[in-house]
């Protein structure tokens, strides 16, 4: 099977993770992530890394 080469829809979908609904998002989770006092999360979902390049640059 060959492999198949993502960057061409990751470009796509970092546009799509750019839009405000996301960045509200970004913002609740980082709230609730607070508010349990969390140190550290654990990123196993699909994507670009959008959440977890906001939440490590908020100290997790």
């Amino acid at each position: 099977m060959k492999p198949y080469d993502y960057s061409a829809q990751a470009k796509h979908y970092d546009i799509l993770e750019s839009s405000p609904a996301v960045k509200s998002f970004n913002r609740v989770l980082d709230k609730l992530l607070r508010k349990y006092r969390a140190k550290a999360v654990l990123d196993i979902a699909c994507g670009t890394g959008t959440q977890a390049i906001y939440l490590g640059k908020r100290g997790y």
